[in-house]
């Protein structure tokens, strides 16, 4: 469970913040827990400050932060959990923006999963009980 595959890193070494939509309902807690799992693996959230935020819908990115919030780009997939949408510079992370499905919104695992993703790591396709695994928050 410990092997992850980086595929980006971020231009400034790190985000400086992580801002959770107060629509989201996702408490701090949930946040510092996955980043917690995270910090046992890479120093990219070493620091970081987390914090609830009254949200505008139009906004997507922030620079050199994650942004949380609840689904707001429409599409077809009916089995949404959890996305996250990222803005590069020069091959590197800028911002991102984690889009949740209220209905997993108390899911660990899939806040741990996304957390992943923002930090620049790939899914893991073949152990179905790794966090990086696209259905991780169904175990």
């Amino acid at each position: 469970i410990d092997s992850f595959n980086k595929f980006a890193d971020w231009q400034n070494q790190k985000p400086e913040q992580i801002l959770i939509c107060d629509d989201v309902e996702i408490s701090k807690d949930a946040i510092v827990t996955s980043l917690n799992f995270w910090n046992q693996y890479f120093e990219d959230y070493k620091e970081v400050t987390v914090n609830i935020v009254d949200c505008d819908a139009s906004l997507k990115y922030i620079d050199n932060s994650i942004f949380i919030t609840k689904k707001r780009i429409p599409d077809d997939e009916e089995l949404f959990h959890g996305m996250t949408y990222f803005s590069l510079k020069n091959d590197m992370i800028n911002s991102i923006r984690i889009e949740i499905n209220l209905d997993f919104k108390d899911s660990q695992n899939l806040l741990t999963h996304e957390l992943g993703h923002a930090i620049g790591i790939h899914h893991e396709d073949h152990d179905q009980k790794h966090i990086m695994h696209r259905e991780c928050d169904l175990y």
